[in-house]
């Protein structure tokens, strides 16, 4: 894997070259579409990057929210409940996800124009010990088991299904053997959402952070989401 910051990422991965480079055209969208309550660009980046004709589908990229070159995503954000689902989609999306030491906890750290030692403190047990802390590595801990034991997460292609002004933004991962709807809800407030795709198709399906099951009929999916939180529908466990 090698970092690179900008261009286009298939010039050094590729076959013969290496086999991943860090995405940092997604890791900008990743955060600042929650903080600027613009899920659009981050609907804009996954299409571009990650569709079925996207620049890198068929590349496993590096995805990160922060890392040692630039501010802590604690830092970045200014509402720290969006940490929750901006991790839970991170883990979701095509590629390799990663964290960097001490994120999962929700330290923070800025970069200043000539210094960025901030952002690499000495390692501290205390930083385990807050509320947010303890809440946000177990958190990670679930979005990482539900990405392991997912086919569809790990290896499904992308499409997107939903994109509005609520906030809303709701995408599709699919494999050989499972479908998994991702749906974040980037407002402050419980927010509705409403999918009429065909993609979708119809049945049960199993929300895997809540364990609520939602049946979808006519290609059309209706639920209630929590403020500033994901779900990850699994059609595959609805089944099982």
């Amino acid at each position: 894997m090698g970092e690179i910051v900008h261009g286009d990422y298939r010039r050094i991965a590729h076959e013969g070259c290496l086999d991943s480079v860090t995405n940092y055209e997604l890791s900008k969208s990743l955060w600042s579409s929650l903080r600027d309550q613009n899920v659009f660009e981050l609907a804009w980046t996954l299409k571009r990057e990650f569709s079925a004709d996207g620049l890198y589908s068929n590349l496993a990229l590096y995805n990160f929210v922060d890392n040692h070159d630039v501010n802590r995503v604690s830092s970045s954000l200014e509402n720290q409940a969006h940490l929750f689902p901006l991790y839970g989609i991170l883990f979701c999306l095509p590629g390799a996800p990663s964290i960097y030491y001490g994120s999962e906890f929700g330290i923070t750290g800025q970069r200043s124009e000539h210094i960025d030692h901030e952002l690499r403190p000495k390692w501290d047990d205390n930083w385990a010990q807050s509320e947010l802390a303890k809440n946000l590595f177990k958190e990670l801990c679930r979005f990482s088991k539900i990405r392991k034991e997912s086919e569809a997460l790990k290896y499904g292609n992308y499409g997107e299904l939903l994109v509005n002004y609520n906030q809303i933004f709701a995408f599709l991962r699919k494999s050989k053997n499972e479908k998994m709807i991702i749906i974040l809800n980037a407002k402050s407030i419980k927010n509705e959402c409403v999918i009429k795709n065909e993609q979708i198709g119809n049945g049960k399906w199993k929300d895997l952070l809540s364990n609520e099951e939602y049946t979808v009929n006519n290609n059309v999916l209706k639920l209630q989401i929590e403020p500033s939180w994901l779900k990850i529908l699994s059609q595959a466990h609805a089944q099982a």
